[in-house]
């Protein structure tokens, strides 16, 4: 499972081992209030992952690590949305890993400074018409690093 958060959003991706589509979701909150964001969003996705351990899978997560962003409010609000995340994924003991932007943006598209139409351009080549937003297309790159790094021992985590 890969996945993305911005200050208003969860976005992940569910590949299987062979690296195939299984499902997407995506969380968004519009309320202005920072702190009912993350409840809203942290509900959300734990209702998600509740339902999917009861399937009985395993899963390993892979998230995006908090990136500074010349806002400071935004900047903090990603960095307690994925630290939330973590410590959700923690308590439920699903195995979940950091990932720098550039690192999966290097080993899954080709370059660490891949703009946003380059990862557009890979995800839907990749993946198709399963690719909705900007979002599942990081979040579907996220997944298909977390997939390389659990079967190949090439995939450099920087």
């Amino acid at each position: 499972m890969g996945i993305d958060c911005s200050s208003k959003s969860i976005d992940l991706v569910v590949l299987d081992e062979n690296r195939n589509w299984v499902d997407s979701a995506s969380f968004v909150s519009k309320s202005k209030d920072m702190h009912k964001r993350l409840v809203e969003l942290g509900k959300q996705f734990w209702e998600l992952m509740l339902a999917l351990l009861n399937l009985k899978c395993e899963y390993f997560v892979v998230i995006e690590n908090s990136i500074f962003i010349q806002n400071a409010k935004s900047s903090i609000g990603i960095s307690q949305m994925v630290g939330s995340i973590k410590n959700m994924l923690g308590l439920l003991d699903v195995e979940c890993i950091g990932v720098d932007n550039k690192t999966w943006k290097k080993n899954i598209v080709g370059s660490g400074s891949a703009n946003k139409p380059k990862i557009m351009e890979f995800a839907k080549g990749r993946f198709n018409d399963n690719i909705t937003s900007q979002d599942i297309a990081d979040s579907a790159c996220i997944a298909l690093f977390g997939v390389m790094r659990l079967g190949e021992s090439d995939v450099r985590m920087l």
